[in-house]
């Protein structure tokens, strides 16, 4: 513009000069005037450029003239509190530039990426523009951060808190499946408990006794029923109080040589001993003599203990099987036609068996007299294990 300006003054100039007569002169003095009025009117105007500010996704344009900012890609206005940008006045409040978002119906779900996001400065916090035409000024553009709180919603549950396993009170009789498999995978054909092996299974052998604990034998069931379970629960309960002392070289060396006599277990609401179950139930219940041949005490010399458990259906096979293999193993009793040396089982319970050979000799392999000379072999309470 003052290129432009500077060819015509000196267009004029030389016009004037060029003219010679006075009628001319006097037009020359007329243009003359007319120039110094025009340059007097003349003022050079020398506008900033526009401020651009950069975003994510659109441009901010700042508009000197007018002291507004615009954003051709957002529906919403900005408009500048103070346009003059100073250097070095990064921080003054005469920079600040107010966004003002009109009220624009939008529907619920707005995508964020519509939203004009300007550079943030990460340790003051703030958003900054800079003008082209002073690149070392910046304004600071004063806008509050959104912040996105997600609050967890708590999950709606009627589960209640895990509560220790409780079985139920059984009415049948149970099954003594669990029992049965203890075992058969850890006593020997021969009746050799390997007591190490149950430990590491008490937890199972544990859920038995909890079956037993909530059961209710009576009435409604049946003789073979009642006499399966009582058997069965002498001789886990037994198991586990050698676990419970494990290792242990004979049972006797528990609970002051009298560990029959301990009253620890719990049946249908009552607390009862192993001598409880023996002598107070299943003997005067059933007068069953064979029991003593199924009922272990963990010791070498009480009957082997059988490596299945007793369920009513075999209950019947079961003791007659014991009784036959207690009577005829040569380690627990010697027999002969007219003398006898036997278990001391046959002594400690002679009311159950009556006459003793005679009861022998309806199970022995050999002939026994009725009147054979009766005597008892010393019991060994060494713990029936390996």
């Amino acid at each position: 513009m003052k290129k432009s300006l500077f060819f015509l003054l000196s267009f004029l100039l030389l016009f004037s000069l060029s003219c010679k007569s006075d009628s001319n002169s006097s037009v020359v003095d007329k243009v003359e005037n007319s120039i110094e009025t025009t340059v007097k009117d003349l003022k050079v105007v020398e506008t900033e450029p526009d401020i651009v500010v950069k975003s994510n996704t659109s441009n901010v344009k700042i508009d000197n003239s007018t002291g507004s900012i615009t954003n051709p890609d957002h529906k919403g206005k900005i408009k500048a509190t103070n346009t003059t940008i100073k250097q070095g006045e990064t921080n003054s409040e005469t920079n600040k530039i107010e966004y003002i978002k009109e009220n624009v119906n939008t529907d619920k779900e707005t995508s964020t990426n519509n939203t004009t996001r300007l550079p943030v400065d990460p340790v003051n916090n703030e958003t900054k523009v800079k003008s082209k035409k002073e690149t070392t000024a910046s304004t600071i553009i004063e806008s509050k951060p959104t912040k996105t709180i997600i609050e967890p919603i708590a999950e709606e549950t009627t589960s209640k808190p895990a509560k220790p396993e409780v079985i139920d009170q059984m009415i049948g009789a149970p099954n003594h499946r669990i029992f049965d498999q203890l075992l058969q995978s850890a006593v020997s054909a021969a009746g050799v408990v390997d007591y190490a092996k149950l430990k590491s299974q008490e937890l199972k052998l544990d859920k038995y006794l909890k079956i037993l604990e909530s059961s209710r034998p009576g009435s409604n069931w049946t003789d073979d029923e009642n006499l399966a379970f009582w058997i069965n629960a002498y001789n886990a309960f037994t198991i586990k109080m050698i676990l419970n002392n494990y290792p242990v070289e004979k049972i006797t060396d528990l609970h002051g040589g009298k560990p029959w006599d301990k009253k620890w277990i719990s049946i249908n609401g009552k607390t009862l001993s192993l001598n409880n179950i023996e002598n107070d139930i299943i003997r005067p219940t059933y007068r069953e003599p064979r029991i003593h041949f199924a009922v272990n005490c963990a010791a070498k010399s009480c009957p082997p203990l059988l490596n299945k458990a007793f369920t009513p259906s075999n209950l019947k096979t079961q003791l007659e099987s014991q009784a036959k293999k207690f009577i005829n193993n040569p380690k627990l009793n010697t027999l002969e036609k007219n003398q006898i040396e036997v278990s001391k089982i046959f002594e400690w319970y002679g009311v159950d068996f009556g006459e003793i050979p005679s009861y022998i000799s309806k199970y022995a392999n050999t002939t026994v007299k009725s009147n054979a000379k009766v005597t008892f072999k010393k019991y060994d309470w060494a713990l029936n294990g390996k």
